[in-house]
Order: C-alpha cells, then structure tokens, then sequence
C-alpha cells in the first residue's frame, strides 16, 4: 500500500465521503439537532462501505487497512497543526491570567482528549466485533478529533454553508474620543491624554481573529460614516495584505465622507462595497450605487450588477421613500433629481468633477477627494454634510432616530446639548464601539443626561437599565476600562460584573384575550423578536395579532361610539410624589398600594428612547396611591405615585 495512484483514490474516496456527510447534514434535520459534523456522518458511512468490501478497482481492492494506513498520517498532520496555531492573547490579561487560563486549558485537554480516544477506540472494537473486520482502533480518536473544536462552531459555520450562505463578520470602525488639551497644571505634572485604543493594528487584529474562526469575508463596518479616505484605504491594503479572505466596505454619508471614502476603498482594492438606491442613498444612508457605478466604469470596473433592474427597483422604492417621510418626519424631504446612469447624460463639467476625484483618490489627496465628491452629491440634490455627526461621532442611524424619538417626545431643543454630551457619556462607560445596541445606549442616555441638566438634576440622576448593565459590566469588556467610582455610582458595585445567565428569564408570553387567545408569540422567529427586543416586540406583536383576529371575524354592524369612561376617582395628594423625569410609557409598576418602600428603591419602569429606565423613590415610607397604569403614555414631572 502506498503508491501514489492509490493514494488519490484514496483521497477522492474520503472527499466523497464529506460531500455526502455535508449533504445528508443538509437534509436530516435529526443530525442538525444533535450537533454530528459531516464528517463523523460520512466517515460512518465509508467504514460500512469498506465492511462489505463493495469498492473494487481491478484486482485492487480498498480495504480497511488501506484506509488505516491513510487515516493515520491524516490524523497525524491534523493533530501537529492543532499546535502551530498561534493563540489570540488579550491585551487587558495580565500575564498572571494568562498563565492561569494556560494551565486550567491544558488540564481540560489532558483530560478530555485521552477520555475521547478511549470512548473512540471502543467504538471501533465494537464495530470490529459486530462486522468481523479488521479497522485499527487508532481510528477512533478522529472519530473525537471531529468534536475537538466545539459542535457549536461547527453547527454555526455547517448551517451556512449547507444553506450556500457565506459567513461575513464585521469589524466596527470607531474613533477615539477628542480630548481636551491639558491645561497647564495638567502639563506641569506630567498628565496626557490616554493613548489612541482605536489603531490600524486593533482593527486588523480583530480582523484576523474572525478570520481565524472561519470567516468568509471580513467587512469593515463603518457605521458612523466617519472614517475618511484616507483611513479606509490604509485600512483595504492592510488587510488585503495581512487576510485571504475578501474585504468589504460599508458607511455612511450624514458627516459628508461617504461618497468619498467609498471611492477611495475602490482604488485602494477592496473587494466589494455597500451602497444605496437613489432614493435611500446619501444622508444617513450608503453613497448611491448610481455614482459608484460612474466611478467604477471610469475606473475599467465591471460590478456585475445589473443596472436596468437596478432602475425599476427604484423606481419604486421613490413612493416608499415618500410614505417614509410623511410617517417617519411628517413632511415632503427634499430628493435628488432622478438620474439613471444608463440613460442619462451627465454634464460636462459634472464628468470632470468625477475624473478629478479619481486622480485626487490615487494620489491619496484627502481634501480634495471630499471636496469633489461633496460636490456631486451637492449637484444631484442630496443632503448637505451634518456638521453635528461629524463633531459628536456619532452613527448617521443613531442620529435620525434620536432626531425622531425627541420629536415624539416633543423636546427637539435638547438634541444640539445632547450630541454634546455624547463623547464623554462614552468615555465615561468605557468607549464601547458606537454600533447597535451599544449606540442607542449611549445616544439615549446623553439625552437622559441633557433633560437631567435641563430639570436641574445632577448629570445620571435618571439612567436607563442597559446603560446600567453595560457600565456594570453584563455586555462583556469594553475596549478601555471603567472607573470604579463611576461604576459604583451608576450600579452600586466597583468590581465589573458579568451577566449571571443562570438568572436569565424569557420574557413572558402570555395569551391574548384581545386577540381571540392566541400567544403573544406564536414560533421561534416571534420568540426570538421578544427576547431580543421586549420592548418594541410586545407592542409590534399584539397589534399584529389583533389585526389578524379582528380580519377574521364575520362584519357586525356598527355600534355606537362608546362614551369616554369616567376619570378614575383620585385622593387629594398630600405626601411626597415620584415624578417621571423624562416622557414614556409605562412598562412595570413594581409596588401597589400599601406597599411600604425605602428611600432609593426602584417603583416602576418607564420605557423612553426605546430604553427601559428604572424610576425610584426619593422617599422611604408607605405607597398611598398610584396614579398610572401599565401601558399608559406620561409627560415629563408626571405625577405618578405619592408616598406617606
């Protein structure tokens, strides 16, 4: 056995094998449930076929010690290479930790790998036994060997590719925050500023870690739309020369970056960028793919994209666009002029604006790559750049939600102090990456702050339960760590404090009697919507479902508008009162009346910028009254409870 014809046989063997593993994997939901890697399926499959000696080639026959003599040397290699893989150390372990978490991995691996071998080797005996062959025993530890990486990887990475899916993990660009310069007291004593945390070798880091893991692609995910040309294209080559996996590129337009940024990643050789439709592109959205699409046919660029149904597409998405301005802003926003890049001839002087941005892109002239595409956005009629983003840091979605939630709160005035505040709310809880949901943390408790302010409250009087959770440590390490003090003084602990999943409970899922009895959440795609967002989920649900019950009742004739109830029946207030410090809905009320309460206990949760914010008692003493009910819409100062 040996020669190198056999062995090709051999190898196509087994690589049919995997194909037919991946394959039954794909189509046998009961693998899928229970973890098994298309390899153990397939490799049991092969052993069953060698057992009958079906696989005949001539006077060849390919027989279990063929495969012995194979297996062997491939599980050789595999086991090597388990030790020339570089372990990923992080920066904040000390090396105390890390010889810790050394010697408590290599206790685990001296354990569990010989007790795998052993379960392995067993298995084959006892395959040997039942069928009368002759398979090495050494074979049983590839069947463990297939485990030896977690069946939860592999399940994860497996799914994607049985469903021809890819997997594309992001790298979030964030910047560092802008330091005051030190005064001169600060310089006489030898204070700095802190160190950038935020550098091109972090980013390729991170890059390089899901790399490792198996991602497909890597996308540099910059959702603030701030990370200029010249940023972005030393960021492609970097990690076109360090990955071999594909890089993508995608921001957005609100701080006036875009357009040129996503030029500049072209030329610096990205792989694949993210655009927008006409109509949805610019602003707060991707640059458009219209001008992408001049850019990189100048360039000699073939996207691939199908422009013709590019331009029917948005045709339609223009009365969506509409309807979302209408609903969202309550107005008719200005929209580009229409341009299809197919049919339209763009003014001369238009076509020298984008030859111009091109060369100032390959001569990595950052000024002047801004200014041209500033200018060709500003000729087709989108959004001026928003000086504000561009000053605070913040995502262009975080913006115009923030925009929308004040407007809903009516307390538009607040929105300049509030992006003021957000840079140091963030370094504060400990400069987390400004991406969902850390983002809305942050963005809505700089708002709780500006209204905190405006009251004459102290700053963090009112803060919601997730900044809470994220200062306190249950969203994992933030990338600079947070004071103590600051921590004590929004949780109550100085330690950082992991999430104890044991406490974890689903959110409820209860019936609805409104809506003919059906649960709140019917399958595992509604179960998932209410875990992850409680909030929004449950109203989105139960008006989902009414409308549903409703549609299916027989038409009754109309009843007469029912008379407004009469006002709930109210004692005079003579004790102290809890206020609501900002306008929401109510979620919870965690007391009734009679209930006898400390001074700082939490009373009630109010929902507010999509956030859950704990209101507590200033006062120790019995709950008279309580004026709110669950569900019911408060103004800022509300009354909502008094206490004697």
């Amino acid at each position: 056995m040996g020669s190198g014809f056999e062995n090709l046989i051999l190898f196509g063997l087994l690589s049919l094998m995997l194909l037919i593993g991946t394959l039954l994997r794909a189509k046998v939901k009961l693998f899928q449930d229970y973890l098994v890697p298309a390899s153990i399926i397939g490799g049991l499959i092969g052993f069953a076929i060698v057992s009958t000696g079906w696989l005949k080639i001539g006077e060849w026959q390919i027989t279990s010690s063929s495969f012995n003599w194979f297996l062997f040397h491939a599980f050789n290699i595999s086991y090597i290479s388990l030790l020339l893989t570089r372990p990923r150390g992080n920066q904040e372990n000390t090396s105390k930790e890390v010889v810790r978490g050394g010697m408590w991995q290599t206790l685990i691996w001296t354990i569990s790998l010989p007790a795998q071998a052993l379960i392995g080797g067993a298995v084959i005996w006892l395959y040997n036994l039942a069928t009368g062959n002759s398979l090495n025993e050494f074979i049983g530890m590839i069947v463990t060997h297939g485990y030896t990486q977690g069946p939860g990887q592999a399940y994860a990475f497996g799914t994607l590719w049985e469903k021809g899916g890819i997997a594309d993990c992001a790298v979030c660009y964030t910047v560092d925050p802008k330091y005051p310069e030190p005064g001169f007291w600060a310089r006489l004593t030898g204070k700095k500023n802190p160190a950038p945390v935020f550098t091109d070798a972090y980013f390729l880091d991170k890059a390089r870690q899901m790399a490792a893991l198996g991602a497909d692609m890597i996308t540099i995910k910059d959702m603030s739309g701030l990370i200029p040309p010249r940023r972005v294209a030393t960021l492609v080559r970097l990690f076109k020369k360090n990955l071999s996996v594909p890089v993508d590129f995608h921001t957005h337009c609100t701080p006036g970056y875009g357009l040129a940024s996503v030029l500049s990643a072209i030329v610096a050789g990205v792989d694949v960028v993210d655009t927008n439709c006409w109509y949805f592109a610019g602003g707060t959205g991707a640059p458009a793919i219209e001008l992408v699409h001049v850019f990189c046919k100048k360039l000699g660029i073939d996207t691939g994209v199908n422009m013709e149904a590019v331009a029917k597409i948005n045709s339609q998405l223009r009365e969506i666009r509409k309807e979302l301005n209408q609903s969202v802003f309550g107005t008719e926003k200005p929209e580009p002029k229409p341009f299809n890049p197919l049919t339209d001839e763009l003014p001369a002087e238009i076509e020298t604006l984008f030859d111009k941005a091109i060369e100032a892109a390959q001569r990595d002239d950052e000024a002047a790559t801004i200014d041209l595409c500033r200018k060709i956005e500003a000729y087709f009629g989108f959004p001026a750049p928003n000086e504000l983003v561009q000053k605070a840091e913040i995502p262009g979605g975080m913006y115009s939600n923030m925009v929308a939630q004040l407007k809903q709160l009516k307390a538009e005035e607040i929105l300049p102090r509030a992006m003021e505040l957000i840079p140091s709310v963030r370094l504060a809880a400990g400069l987390p990456p400004l991406v969902t949901p850390t983002s809305q943390i942050v963005g809505a408790q700089a708002v709780n702050c500006a209204l905190d302010e405006k009251a004459g409250r102290p700053m963090y009087t009112n803060k919601s339960s997730q900044f809470v959770g994220l200062v306190k440590g249950e969203y994992g390490h933030t990338p600079v760590k947070i004071d103590p003090e600051f921590r004590f003084k929004i949780c109550g602990v100085r330690e950082e404090t992991p999430y104890d999943t044991s406490k974890y409970k689903m959110q409820p899922n209860p019936e609805l009697p409104e809506a003919g009895g059906v649960k709140l959440a019917a399958d595992e795609k509604e179960v998932l919507l209410l875990e992850l967002f409680p909030m929004v989920a449950k109203t989105f649900l139960t008006e989902q479902k009414k409308k549903a019950y409703e549609a299916s009742k027989p038409a009754e004739p109309k009843a007469e508008a029912p008379q407004p109830a009469a006002a709930k029946p109210q004692a005079a207030i003579t004790g102290h009162v809890v206020t609501a410090p900002l306008p929401g809905r109510i979620l919870s009320i965690d007391v009734k009346a009679g209930d006898t309460v400390k001074a700082g206990q939490e009373v009630l949760v109010l929902e507010a910028m999509k956030m859950e914010n704990s209101i507590a008692t200033d006062y120790a003493g019995k709950v008279k009254q309580i004026l709110v009910e669950v569900g019911e819409n408060v103004a800022t100062d509300a009354v909502l409870m008094e206490i004697e």
